[in-house]
């Protein structure tokens, strides 16, 4: 549609990606992580500054890999020179392509292929689904080279079946300092036995024999087809319509199939997404949420373009609503958290509400920050409907995100303030979560004035730490008595144990030696000098 938009935000050098079977981007990326799955809407880690620019992004999400091919015990410029071999390699990463073609064993398909730039080989991840998205696990190293002016730029699959490799002939690296030599890169063809030749009959006979090209073992095929309709170098015929609409139809085709079906009818102008949200395939579910709203435009780095936001679709978003409610996908569920950030404002509320909802998801890799990126335009817009999302979700680090925002607005927005302290004292059971984010958003600040109803929030939550610690930077000195006690209580934990007495100690408590250390001795517990 010639419309550039921005994705995602975060990481540094991204130089490679591709797209699964299903229509998964992933990229690779360097020294902070290798492997990341892109999802629309993410706020990414990135080297350096660890704080985002945009205030209310909390945490960034982490990398999609289960591992690293550097010791991280270790500065990540010491994985040079072969001192990385034992874990992949090193930091630096260029290139990659998922093996989507019949050439090379099947134990080859779908494996993500990427240079590994000091370890002169092409690293091999086997993607596996996790939660709601991927978790890429290490695989045994391809293509080592000897040669020490070996550094891989780029990795494709051919037509042919064959791996076809790039490479910058330099001893140096990205922060080159011995000399850039633009004209000594070579390409290489990798190949499995005997050396294959392209067959393009498919692609040329595609007008008339569409499902040839789109059952094709080799999905350069189906791309490159896809690319022609797209661009109306091929003409839509009724028979290349059939065929697309025949293998959407027949649920018990292969998914990557289908959803090339998918795919190709959307470039034509023709497909239904609204139709397969019921589906019986996650992926072809996915797509139907993902084609319904790609036209929508996605938040930037700071929130909502107020000049572009979407007026909206009332029937479409009770229908996401539904599905985040009920749909068993956690792919699925993660295009609804990503769709948060393309509908109004005012429609968030309940659709991250749903998707909250759901206890299984509460420890997953994406699902919790993604919810949360989406609604943190409701902090300055509609306050009181994030404690309604607070209210209805038992996602730990999701409720101290949502405290801590209302907490830091608590003199522009006292009212969401307030309603936070409410839900406190009606949910006294899950509190710690909330009161976490209230002491995130006081970090560095020694004195606070009390809010309104504190009193009554410390009577119905009782001595728990984080409540009288809350309650001494309130100027509440009747807490040191409190902390004496879970100072001297041998039945707690060391930590609590420890962070009271720390209260104390930062406090200046009158009589702390002979009221709290002589019972803290006679309890014979080991504590760090403070």
């Amino acid at each position: 549609r010639k419309v550039v938009e921005i994705l995602a935000h975060g990481t540094v050098n991204p130089w490679g990606y591709d797209w699964d079977e299903h229509g998964e981007l992933f990229f690779i990326n360097t020294v902070i992580g290798h492997l990341w799955h892109v999802i629309p809407g993410a706020h990414y880690r990135e080297s350096g500054s660890g704080s985002s620019q945009n205030p209310l992004v909390y945490e960034r999400m982490h990398q999609h890999a289960d591992h690293f091919h550097y010791d991280v015990n270790l500065p990540w410029n010491r994985s040079r020179a072969g001192a990385a071999n034992g874990f992949g390699g090193g930091h630096a990463h260029v290139g990659m392509a998922i093996y989507q073609a019949d050439h090379f064993p099947k134990s080859w398909r779908n494996k993500l292929l990427t240079w590994n730039q000091h370890g002169r080989r092409l690293n091999v991840e086997r993607l596996e689904r996790e939660g709601s998205g991927y978790a890429g696990r290490h695989e045994p190293d391809a293509f080592l080279n000897s040669d020490e002016w070996f550094r891989g730029m780029e990795v494709s699959v051919g037509p042919d079946g064959a791996i076809y490799g790039l490479d910058w002939s330099d001893t140096g690296e990205c922060h080159d300092h011995t000399g850039v030599h633009r004209t000594s890169g070579r390409i290489y063809k990798f190949h499995y036995k005997q050396n294959p030749v392209a067959d393009l009959s498919a692609l040329q006979k595609s007008a008339d024999e569409p499902e040839a090209v789109l059952r094709h073992p080799n999905a350069w095929f189906a791309r490159q087809w896809l690319r022609l309709l797209s661009d109306n170098k091929i003409s839509p015929s009724e028979k290349i319509v059939q065929a697309c609409e025949k293998l959407l139809a027949n649920q018990k085709e292969l998914a990557s199939i289908r959803l090339r079906a998918l795919w190709a009818l959307h470039a034509m102008g023709l497909a239904n997404p609204e139709s397969l949200l019921d589906d019986p395939d996650e992926h072809v579910r996915t797509w139907a949420i993902r084609l319904l709203t790609e036209e929508w435009p996605i938040d930037s780095l700071f929130g909502p373009r107020e000049n572009l936001l979407p007026k909206g679709n009332p029937k479409l978003e009770k229908k996401f609503v539904q599905l985040a409610k009920s749909d068993p996908s956690g792919v699925v569920r993660l295009a609804l958290a990503s769709t948060l950030q393309r509908l109004p404002v005012l429609s968030r509320g309940e659709l991250a509400q749903a998707l909250a909802g759901r206890a299984e998801d509460a420890n997953d890799h994406n699902l919790p920050a993604m919810v949360w990126y989406g609604i943190t335009p409701l902090a300055e817009s509609d306050p009181e409907a994030l404690v309604g999302v607070a209210r209805a979700t038992k996602w730990r680090s999701l409720r101290s995100w949502i405290a801590r925002s209302l907490t830091d607005q608590a003199k522009e927005k006292p009212e969401g303030f307030q309603a936070l302290l409410s839900l406190m004292m009606e949910q006294p059971a899950g509190a710690d979560s909330l009161l976490l984010g209230m002491e995130e958003a006081f970090r560095g600040i020694k004195k606070v004035e009390a809010p309104r109803n504190w009193s009554r929030v410390r009577a119905k939550l009782g001595k728990l730490p984080a409540v009288l610690r809350l309650s001494a930077l309130f100027g509440d000195e009747g807490v040191m008595d409190d902390f004496a006690e879970l100072a001297a209580d041998a039945d707690l934990s060391s930590e609590v144990r420890r962070r009271a007495l720390q209260s104390l100690i930062e406090a200046r408590a009158p009589n702390l030696h002979c009221r709290t250390l002589s019972r803290l001795t006679r309890s014979c517990v080991h504590l760090k000098a403070a």
